[in-house]
């Protein structure tokens, strides 16, 4: 016995309508319905609809080359306004929000998954301090990414005598979803997959706005689920289409590690650690001995911080330099923003945990950051400037998106900035002798242009921020940033503070960055 909801993608898609709110679920190549994105594609170059799209997501979707499926929604007239909080996955419409031709903002992730949950219970808003002093903040952009972005997403509140953010409900008219297995009542279980971010909320969000919710499946099973198992209830599903051959993270294949369904021996796990440590970025861009300097001076500050967040990029690798340095306990626990407990994240493929704890909803994630879960975050940077601001989301032409930075920072007791100190800069090793590599644009400035971290705000709330580069530790101090450390051998007048366009001070007993932060560099040179 089939789903009564079973169709094709193509029938699916001739259901919505022009102007239509669409929002999907998952990151990168994780959760994506790739069928969507061609059935859509198609109807437009032979119909001219759907047009006037918006598109609403947590996470940014597609991979690159042949899998860039968001480029299949960006034809002239498809898609009019962007309302999302990782940004780069959707390049393919920077030019036009760049250049006012549409319209763009960018929420915070976890704020888009809060809205899913509001939306589904019909609430007009909901409060957060999320956000509060940074580029969401109407008193700055309000989430606006160009002036033809007017829509008040969001607004400043005061309750009992604090501030708050109140953000307004987008309510989302379809949502297009991906599970494993439909069984014969359409409901949808997800065993192998990766994460299972907002799934529910979403489809119950877009269920009770009267809209459709569409789901991809790799299978169709002829016995009922456990409902235990079942994620996406069939009573909330209207339309299923199968695709057997569905990618199951950025990676092509299948891996039942990364959907745990099996536990990897430790030796497989140990062997993935150090991968992490010499592998490619991007073909044919390996990891710099600076990224490695960076990833293990932050995983340093484990020492006293369980709980914790890994960000994409150079922080990740903090996991993997802690375990290879032996200092990576039971105690640790490793947490990722798209709803993941434990395990060891996988680089390549964020969202990816091999032998995570648990795997739950990312709007539950954000609620445990909001709230102050973490001992720390390790989070990368765009820019810093002189009062120690951080941002990760716009800069010039580059739209980046600041993704969960504003929850993993605003719940975080101590936050880890890992960024290098100039664009391209590093240490090289030619010949058994070691040279300081200078880099172009510098990483520091006197204003970033937007605000993803408000420093003073967040040294007031006694959080403690560090900035990690491969020549220098910085602390942020009420009279802005200070050198605690430096690189043996590099003088911090000459290699840092004559290298900054503002003034830092010294701590008047700066120390050397520990040797075992160089340990990588160390053993390049040997013969």
């Amino acid at each position: 016995m089939q789903p009564r909801q079973l169709t094709t993608p193509q029938e699916a898609v001739a259901r919505i309508r022009d102007g239509a709110i669409v929002s999907f679920n998952g990151i990168g190549m994780i959760g994506l319905a790739e069928q969507f994105f061609l059935a859509a594609e198609a109807r437009f170059l032979s119909e001219g609809h759907p047009r006037n799209l918006t598109i609403y997501s947590a996470c940014g979707l597609g991979g690159s080359g042949e899998n860039a499926y968001i480029t299949r929604l960006a034809h002239p007239g498809m898609v009019s306004r962007a309302i999302v909080g990782y940004i780069a996955p959707y390049a393919v419409f920077a030019p036009a929000v760049l250049s006012g031709e549409m319209e763009g903002y960018n929420l915070p992730q976890g704020i888009i998954s809060t809205n899913y949950r509001a939306a589904a219970a019909r609430r007009p808003g909901f409060l957060s301090k999320v956000g509060l002093h940074t580029s969401a903040d109407p008193r700055q952009q309000g989430c606006a990414l160009n002036d033809r972005s007017r829509e008040k997403l969001v607004e400043l509140r005061e309750v009992d005598g604090e501030e708050y953010l109140f953000y307004r409900t987008v309510y989302p008219d379809v949502c297009v979803l991906r599970g494993t297995t439909a069984d014969p009542g359409g409901n949808i279980t997800f065993e192998k997959e990766v994460n299972v971010s907002d799934s529910l909320s979403l489809a119950m969000a877009v269920h009770n706005n009267g809209g459709l919710v569409m789901v991809q499946v790799e299978r169709l099973s002829a016995v009922p689920a456990d409902p235990k198992d079942v994620r996406v209830p069939g009573a909330l599903v209207d339309c299923i289409w199968l695709s057997p051959d569905q990618w199951q993270s950025n990676r092509p294949g299948y891996d039942p590690y990364l959907s745990g369904e099996c536990r990897a021996p430790e030796e497989m796990v140990e062997k993935m650690c150090r991968d992490n440590l010499t592998r490619d970025r991007a073909p044919g861009k390996p990891l710099t001995l600076a990224e490695r300097v960076i990833a293990r001076r932050a995983a340093l500050e484990l020492k006293d911080s369980y709980l914790i967040n890994l960000g994409i990029g150079t922080p990740m690798l903090a996991a993997s330099e802690a375990r290879d340095m032996g200092i990576l306990t039971p105690r640790h626990h490793v947490s990722i923003e798209t709803g993941v407990m434990g395990g060891v994240p996988v680089p390549d493929a964020f969202g990816a945990v091999i032998n995570a704890d648990a795997i739950y909803d990312m709007a539950a994630q954000f609620d445990l950051y909001e709230g102050g879960g973490l001992d720390a975050s390790f989070v990368g940077a765009l820019e810093i400037d002189r009062k120690g601001n951080v941002n990760v989301s716009a800069k010039g032409q580059l739209l980046m998106g600041v993704g969960g930075f504003n929850h993993v920072t605003q719940g975080a007791k101590k936050i880890v900035v890992c960024s290098k100190f100039r664009q391209g800069s590093g240490y090289a090793v030619e010949n058994g002798r070691i040279s300081v590599l200078e880099g172009k644009g510098s990483k520091f400035v006197e204003e970033v242009e937007r605000i993803s971290l408000n420093a003073p705000y967040f040294r007031s709330l006694g959080k403690r921020i560090l900035y990690v580069t491969e020549r220098a530790v910085f602390e942020l101090e009420d009279e802005g940033l200070l050198i605690t450390e430096v690189a043996p051998g590099l003088h911090p007048y000459f290699f840092v503070q004559a290298q900054l366009p503002f003034p830092v001070r010294v701590h008047p007993r700066v120390r050397n960055m520990p040797e075992i932060c160089f340990k990588p560099i160390q053993k390049a040179m040997k013969p």
